[in-house]
């Protein structure tokens, strides 16, 4: 049974008719590729998240998409619409990383998060996140903490569509799947309103 979507889309990674070919170093990302058999494209997702989605037993199908630079044009780029776009904002305070995971068409708020959270939390440095996503490339990173072992705040808007896409570890690829099987991966993480909604022909500022 194939999940609802584009006709665009591709096979789904459970039972679909791609097959792994070999795993790429690019930039020094290591990262699963696939071959699509039928339309013979290259497709990538983080071995980290392969795994896990693995290890979880959950249907999903992978997406590829022209190269993209942020969420917006990720969106743009998928045809996929900003409300069911998942995206992850990595916060840190003095002692751990934090992700946020919320729809790419809201904006975070910061001070709430803070407030609700209690954590003195603050936008994610490089030096914060040196080793932490060592499969993925910079700004590509899958909205599923539990993968990197980093804790999960998700926002309560996410539950408001059925489905739910989201980064797969590279800039050309997402992972499509039921968002109560997107949710069920971040089982035992924290939700609460934190999001505002934002124009979605503009880029949020986080």
């Amino acid at each position: 049974m194939r999940l609802p979507g584009r006709d665009q889309h591709r096979p789904r990674a459970r039972g679909g008719t791609r097959a792994p070919a070999r795993d790429c170093i690019c930039h020094g990302v290591s990262i699963m590729k696939y071959i699509d058999r039928a339309k013979e494209t290259v497709m990538g997702i983080a071995m980290k998240l392969s795994d896990y989605l693995k290890a979880n037993e959950v249907q999903y199908e992978v997406v590829n998409h022209p190269h993209s630079g942020n969420s917006m044009q990720t969106a743009k780029a998928s045809n996929v619409p900003a409300h069911c776009l998942a995206k992850a904002v990595v916060l840190a305070d003095d002692t751990h990383a934090v992700m946020a995971v919320l729809p790419a068409s809201r904006r975070l708020q910061l001070r709430e998060l803070q407030a609700i959270s209690g954590h003195a939390l603050r936008l994610a440095t490089e030096a914060d996140l040196k080793g932490l996503f060592i499969d993925c490339e910079p700004g590509a990173v899958p909205p599923v903490g539990a993968v990197y072992g980093i804790e999960t705040i998700w926002d309560d808007s996410l539950t408001e569509q059925s489905d739910t896409y989201f980064e797969a570890g590279d800039h050309e690829t997402l992972v499509h799947m039921k968002t109560r099987d997107f949710i069920g991966l971040m089982k035992g993480a924290r939700h609460m309103a934190f999001s505002a909604q934002t124009d979605e022909e503009r880029r949020p500022l986080f």
